[in-house]
């Protein structure tokens, strides 16, 4: 069995580069990898088949976002290529399990995976956009205002007398998350959130267990925390299990360096367990996840050469997955 493990990929969200686009090159790189080392094991055991398993922690998410992706890129390689509706491959995983693809920042991830692989794949072909005269009228609408933008995504490549043809540009941005972006649906012990980044959702993360929140790294040994975080931008972090029994570390990039600060136990007046960032903190917090949802907000520390004051960055922003089978790769 071979296993890759996706590391960078959080929880109701969605892999992004460093200005905020939604970047699939590691997801794709990942699947081609998979598939790969499928068909290795089909041909070294003939007699047996090689099933792919995709699992995530609800099992919907990341997983039906994976699963959609996996199904466009199969029938794209056929020749000729069938006809691909995205929302209906959608519509057909979700009747074998309710929910696949939890977030519509996830679903928009899906296609901008795919229409990168078309590209890829079919070259300037995959960049031509035909839309008859007789469609929905806000699809036109919309196509004809882009066109006409300066700098717009797409421009009129050919008119004909029953549609217009558009052509992507070269330099058409990548889709991006937004506050427009909600939950579809949810686990039964989290409940559907609507809406962006905005304080009823940050309180809704806050709440979560620790072991759930997807900036925790269970069992990280250091050179997993250097492999994730190596060229991720100042103030990316993970939170780990430390060495010393009972406690945890958040390590984060510092930009050269990376800095591994303990989250010390205290008691407060009221002989309560109190936790303050590093042994030179002076605030204490009720538990980890409050005090990295502070820090997220405010300064933890000022850059030592440039004077930045310097906030802790979500691990959503991160899309590093190191070249040696995504993370981690481990055959049994």
């Amino acid at each position: 069995m071979t296993h890759f493990w996706f590391t960078s990929w959080p929880d109701h969200g969605v892999p992004e580069n460093q200005l905020g686009e939604m970047d699939p090159k590691a997801a794709l790189k990942m699947l081609k990898q998979a598939r790969q080392a499928q068909k290795t094991h089909q041909t070294a055991n003939p007699q047996m088949r090689s099933p792919m398993l995709v699992h995530c922690s609800a099992g919907i998410g990341r997983t039906g976002t994976f699963i959609v992706i996996d199904h466009v890129i199969e029938a794209l390689m056929k020749r000729p290529p069938d006809q691909v509706d995205i929302n209906e491959i959608v519509y057909q995983i979700r009747e074998d399990r309710m929910g696949m693809i939890q977030h519509t920042s996830q679903y928009k991830f899906a296609y901008q995976a795919c229409v990168d692989f078309a590209i890829r794949l079919f070259g300037r072909e995959a960049k031509l956009l035909s839309i008859a005269k007789n469609t929905n009228l806000n699809l036109s609408d919309g196509m004809r205002r882009e066109s006409m933008k300066k700098n717009g995504a797409y421009k009129i490549y050919k008119l004909e007398e029953d549609h217009t043809v558009y052509q992507m540009q070269d330099n058409a941005p990548a889709l991006r998350a937004n506050d427009g972006d909600r939950e579809i649906f949810a686990t039964s012990e989290e409940p559907v959130s609507r809406g962006g980044d905005s304080p009823s959702i940050r309180k809704k993360l806050s709440m979560k267990p620790l072991e759930r929140q997807s900036w925790f790294r269970s069992q990280f040994s250091r050179a997993q925390v250097q492999e994730v975080l190596d060229n991720q931008p100042v103030g990316t972090f993970i939170c780990r299990e430390s060495s010393q029994k009972g406690m945890y570390a958040i390590s984060v990039q510092q930009g050269g360096h990376i800095s591994n600060v303990l989250c010390i136990p205290e008691r407060n007046d009221q002989g309560e367990i109190m936790y303050k960032f590093g042994d030179r903190g002076d605030i204490l917090f009720h538990t980890i996840t409050e005090m990295i949802t502070h820090f997220m907000k405010y300064p933890y520390t000022q850059h030592t050469e440039t004077g930045q004051l310097l906030i802790l960055r979500a691990p959503g922003s991160m899309s590093h997955v190191a070249e040696e089978g995504i993370g981690s790769s481990a055959e049994a």
